[in-house]
């Protein structure tokens, strides 16, 4: 199973992390929004939970880390 955050929880992002959250092989896990309280909303409301301003900067650093290297995989780039 694949795990998200969803950064925005207004119309959009609420688009987005419902189709997540209905995925059969998908976990949202995290919302943020500079808006807390939609983002608290939509967390309640698709089960997941909020996530604060620091584990979103170390989240979003990750992603960006483990999107480059899946990008060098599939160019057959990446070395080890």
């Amino acid at each position: 199973m694949m795990k998200f955050a969803q950064f925005g929880a207004r119309f959009i992002g609420k688009i987005h992390a419902a189709n997540i959250a209905n995925h059969p092989k998908a976990e949202l896990v995290y919302i943020y929004d500079v808006n807390m309280s939609a983002a608290e909303q939509l967390a309640a409301k698709l089960g997941a939970k909020v996530a604060a301003r620091q584990m979103c900067v170390e989240h979003y650093q990750n992603a960006i880390s483990q999107g480059i290297v899946a990008a060098q995989n599939m160019l057959g780039k990446h070395q080890s």
